[in-house]
């Protein structure tokens, strides 16, 4: 039986597969999501990928359909892509992302009145 090699050793791959997944998955919303931020695309760069190809799957379907931009932005992804040591830096961003996810819908709510 042949082995797979894991995600983390086929980095150069990364980037081709998370747009992949992202047209994929814009195509099936019907959301205009277009590319992946620079910032994003480091993020899924420097992350472990400890679910490999599925766990890079339902990431970028979850920035798809929770993301308020045609872009894919840091914000879109979990939390658990950023290196944050202490529970309060954790707590700040959390309540950052929701803030700014709540503002994005207000607005977003109100422009279309």
């Amino acid at each position: 039986m042949a082995e797979t090699v894991p995600l983390r050793d086929r980095r150069n791959m990364i980037p081709e597969m998370a747009q992949r997944f992202v047209q994929q998955y814009a195509r099936r919303t019907g959301r205009k999501v277009t590319g992946i931020s620079p910032e994003a695309l480091e993020l899924l760069l420097n992350y472990s990928w400890p679910g490999d190809e599925s766990e890079l799957e339902d990431t970028m379907a979850r920035a798809v359909v929770m993301g308020v931009s045609e872009t894919v932005l840091p914000e879109d992804l979990p939390e658990n892509m950023f290196n944050m040591q202490d529970d309060e830096s954790r707590s700040r961003f959390s309540k950052a992302v929701s803030q700014a996810k709540r503002d994005a819908i207000i607005k977003a709510f109100f422009d279309k009145k």
